[in-house]
């Protein structure tokens, strides 16, 4: 008589490196006992560590590799520790696998429970039983632990695991609870202030071309690991002063600040003591396998004015941290800080035809150009080959295009009444009193928040949270109150964008004592002042420079024109604005 052939399944929530009950190793081995004392040929393994049993939708890679290897006739018998093991769904999830198996004509073994096998009704039914008693298990659990969670949450508790750079926790009594209450560390707080005061001091002054600007994430980073100031982890492991260097026998380097890291910091809403709720991706895992992970935070609100929840002390100012989010969501390819002594180089308005960003090229001033930064060998259907152009022939052409625009606006002229318009939006906001500047950021920090309130109640609708009659109806209810705030805002934003408007300087820009009146030559206002004030300028008037791939080569008898090649797009109001 042939050997039946046995496999182990073996199945843990969390791994673990203990001997406990749970543990792999210690499914493993009775397993492995249970197979030899029947005289069984034990086929192999199949583990799915570190995943549920009881979540819907949760792909074990190993559990329907062992179900294939039963319809391919490789397996007669699976042995379990315990049934809790092989499944805690619900039976009407679980029992159609069950069934498959008794009819492919596999036996279930539970090491501690007994025999299932096929044909056997009673058995069947205390399978069953058995399946049931562990989903109730597994959902009573679930239940607990959210509700406990819960109430902790609403008592201004953090229920997280490490808490966020800059806090730790302090146990406080409230209300007969024990909370966990996040307090700030003020040496990684002062950490967080700093490195947000370098990113505005920096975020539009020029670097030395060939150098890293010290504004930038990179250079931030690049800083902190130089002098060695610790992370989170790299603190609370002590790891710091026990590493000497990377090539330290016996010894690793501590963790170190990275970009993702730092940004993470930087847009988490806790930062400014709102209370928060993580926003999760799903990712296949190397086996295929579903593995779940943080990937933010989003501000929780309370359900009836959708304020922030405050739940503790904030490190940063509200305004400067929405601020600060508007110039991290511009980090990414082509969005660099302005590096060099370009005019154009990191504004965000430069770029070829191709719709590729142009980078500064070279620092002398004969043969100093603008580059497409369109990678080598990129098929967009665009121009073929490289595309530059000198720098002194487009800074000499866009600047004095936008004099030459402002200084010939037409008040009759709906599109220069609207640019002009524009223009002067831009200019305000770079000269109106501190109390008005205050009294905006806060309304545009309000905006923005409720604005993210809103897109979060799109998403929980779509999560299906708002389904039912009366689940519309609250959807539709706290929809109108977010509507009607961000309109009560838009229109307190119109009325102090006509407080203490002021008017272009056109006069001062085009004047000077320049004897030829070349509002570039010597004696011009343009060349009297810094190399910062120039580009704030010009962003006042411009949208977009398009730079198109020379049709032709240039030769000293023909004079160049830029003006073929350039095309500038100008300054319109945004289209939440716009009309």
């Amino acid at each position: 008589m042939e050997k039946q052939r046995a496999g182990g399944y073996f199945r843990q929530s969390h791994e673990r490196q203990d001997k406990s009950e749970g543990s792999i190793r210690a499914q493993r081995e009775p397993c492995h006992a249970e197979a030899a004392k029947r005289g069984y040929e034990y086929v192999g393994d199949y583990a799915d560590p570190d995943l549920s049993g009881y979540k819907q939708g949760v792909v074990r890679p190993h559990f329907e590799r062992m179900l294939n290897d039963a319809r391919a006739g490789r397996l007669d018998v699976i042995i379990v520790l315990y049934v809790s093991r092989f499944s805690r769904q619900r039976p009407e999830d679980a029992i159609p696998v069950v069934m498959e198996l008794h009819r492919l004509g596999v036996t279930i073994i539970s090491v501690n429970e007994g025999d299932f096998p096929p044909g056997d009704t009673m058995k069947l039914i205390m399978l069953i039983i058995r399946l049931d008693a562990a989903h109730q298990e597994s959902d009573n659990k679930s239940k607990h632990l959210k509700s406990t969670k819960k109430i902790l949450r609403d008592a201004g508790s953090w229920v997280g695991g490490l808490p966020p750079y800059g806090y730790e926790t302090e146990e406080v009594r409230k209300d007969g609870l024990t909370i966990r209450k996040l307090v700030i560390v003020e040496d990684e707080a002062e950490v967080i202030r700093a490195v947000v005061r370098t990113i505005m001091d920096n975020r539009e002054r020029p670097a030395k071309a060939g150098t890293r600007n010290p504004g930038s994430l990179a250079g931030i980073c690049a800083d902190l690991n130089a002098r060695e100031v610790p992370t989170k982890t790299a603190r609370l492991n002590g790891k710091w002063r026990g590493a000497v260097t990377v090539s330290t026998p016996g010894r690793s380097k501590p963790p170190q600040w990275e970009v993702t890291t730092l940004k993470r910091i930087l847009q988490d809403p806790r930062m400014i003591g709102h209370a928060v709720e993580p926003i999760y991706e799903r990712k296949e895992t190397k086996d295929g396998g579903i593995r779940t992970q943080i990937i933010s935070y989003r501000t929780m609100r309370d359900p009836k004015s959708q304020e922030p929840v405050i739940s503790h002390e904030a490190i940063l100012r509200p305004a400067d941290w929405y601020e600060l989010q508007t110039w991290l969501s511009g980090r990414g390819r082509g969005k660099g800080l302005h590096r060099g002594t370009m005019l154009l180089s990191g504004l965000g308005k430069l770029f070829c035809e191709d719709g590729f960003t142009m980078s500064s090229n070279g620092t002398h001033d004969s043969t100093a150009s603008y580059r497409c930064s369109r990678p080598k060998g990129a098929a967009t259907g665009g121009h073929e080959g490289g595309n530059s152009i000198k720098r002194d022939h487009l800074e000499d052409f866009v600047v004095r295009s936008v004099f030459t625009k402002v200084t010939s606006a037409d008040g009759d002229d709906p599109a220069d009444v609207a640019f002009i318009r524009e223009a002067t939006r831009r200019f305000a906001a770079t000269v109106v009193s501190p109390e008005l500047a205050a009294e905006t950021a806060e309304l545009v920090m309000r905006k923005v928040d409720r604005v993210a309130a809103q897109n979060d109640l799109y998403d929980d609708l779509d999560n299906g949270i708002y389904d039912g009659m009366v689940g519309r109806e609250r959807f539709k209810g706290k929809k109108a109150d977010l509507e009607r705030e961000i309109a009560a805002i838009e229109l307190r934003l119109v009325e102090l964008s006509h407080v203490e408007t002021p008017t272009l300087p056109v006069e001062l820009w085009a004047g000077g004592d320049n004897p030829d009146g070349d509002p570039l030559g010597p004696g011009s206002w343009w060349s009297s002042v810094s190399h910062e004030e120039k580009r704030a300028f010009l962003c006042l008037f411009i949208d977009r420079v398009e730079v198109g791939k020379a049709t032709s080569r240039g030769n000293k008898w023909q004079e160049y024109d830029a003006s073929k090649r350039v095309t500038i797009k100008w300054a319109t109001a945004p289209k939440q604005d716009a009309g």
